[in-house]
């Protein structure tokens, strides 16, 4: 005869096992560019289309974040500055090519939030 705590522990690594059956799956995930044009993201388990996703604009093509001032630094002769004005850092094509590795957000697993890319070091 099981005593009281063997049971309880019995039951509640059963009920334990249920919850994790039924539970949501996570809202973010790593997914794959399949295409840019149009765009196109493997992620949970399917491809996303553009009409299901959302995208950080800055891994747009164009992308200008309207910075102006000046940047120093320190370059192989010494100091460096380099005056900057909106339009001189606009990205010139998309971030993101086919093959990349994505950060991808879904509360509802209808609409898709990219958040930015990744890659190894």
């Amino acid at each position: 005869m099981n005593t009281f705590e063997e049971n309880a522990g019995r039951i509640a690594r059963s009920m334990g096992e249920a919850a994790r059956q039924v539970a949501d799956p996570a809202p973010v995930m790593i997914g794959e560019v399949v295409s840019t044009s149009p765009l196109k993201i493997w992620a949970a388990g399917m491809d996303q289309g553009q009409e299901s996703l959302w995208i950080n604009e800055a891994l747009l093509a164009g992308y200008d974040p309207g910075l102006s001032g000046t940047l120093t630094g320190t370059g192989a002769m010494g100091a460096v500055t380099t005056k900057v004005e909106p339009g001189d850092l606009t990205r010139r094509g998309p971030a993101l090519k086919a093959g990349d590795r994505v950060v991808v957000l879904s509360l509802d697993r209808q609409i898709y939030y990219i958040l930015c890319k990744v890659v190894t070091p």
